[in-house]
């Protein structure tokens, strides 16, 4: 009877847990805006900050996230002055940064990055080449997995992050922001049907309301010689050809 007992409540045990367990999409549902605002306040990728996050934390699952809301594994440094927890990392025991909320884990993260000198020149790089980030985080020794690149880059494409990061270059202040252009005599969207080099001539530069995007499906814009609609494009003038 005892042994029943004691099975039936593993099971509820084991059962309840795996309910709880965060899953990727609700992991990202729960921190892009706040990979965002650091985007425009670091300038380190949305897209990057949340892979890392998926990555580091098992999707927040992590024991270390319940113990110390790190969601990105790093560790004391000799510059840490703040509360800490031992975990098992790399060697047994290491010394990890612990925060009072997940919310000063992001933004720690992004410090770690803007104000170290070893992760200094990833900010020269374009903030959409997530695969140059994802593989200048590996070589400047973030992480010791030889893979860890190519895991970054996966979760990116898997779960589209590239659009928080498009969308936080979209709502940085003083830049043009695109709109589709309407073509005068149908008032139908002009649509892109070539680049610029070797391509239909430009039909018009526009700048305008991305907010405008999303109602029109069919039209699409160039940037850095892709092709894609235009609302999943940083502020920028833009280049339309017409058919």
């Amino acid at each position: 009877m005892y042994k029943l007992v004691i099975t039936f409540l593993i099971s509820v045990i084991s059962i309840t847990a795996s309910a709880q367990r965060v899953s990727v999409e609700e992991y990202i549902e729960q921190f892009k805006d706040i990979a965002i605002s650091e985007m425009k306040r670091s300038g380190v990728p949305a897209s990057i900050t949340l892979a890392q996050g998926i990555l580091e934390s098992e999707n927040g699952n992590s024991e270390l996230v319940k113990r110390s809301n790190n969601h990105f594994g790093i560790k004391c440094k000799s510059t840490w002055n703040g509360e800490s927890v031992t975990h098992d990392d790399d060697a047994t025991g290491e010394c990890f940064r612990a925060y009072t909320n997940a919310d000063e884990s992001y933004r720690d993260h992004s410090d770690f990055l803007k104000f170290s000198k070893r992760y200094g020149s990833l900010f020269n790089l374009d903030p959409t080449d997530y695969a140059g980030w994802a593989k200048g985080l590996k070589k400047a020794g973030y992480a010791t997995n030889p893979r860890y690149p190519d895991l970054l880059i996966k979760y990116i494409e898997q779960y589209n992050l590239q659009q928080y990061s498009l969308a936080a270059l979209n709502a940085l202040p003083g830049n043009d922001l695109a709109r589709p252009a309407v073509d005068g005599n149908t008032n139908q969207p002009l649509v892109i049907t070539g680049e610029k080099t070797g391509g239909p001539q430009i039909d018009q530069e526009i700048k305008g309301d991305p907010d405008k995007l999303s109602s029109i499906n069919n039209t699409k814009c160039v940037f850095v010689k892709k092709v894609l609609p235009c609302w999943q494009l940083p502020m920028q003038t833009i280049s339309v050809y017409k058919n």
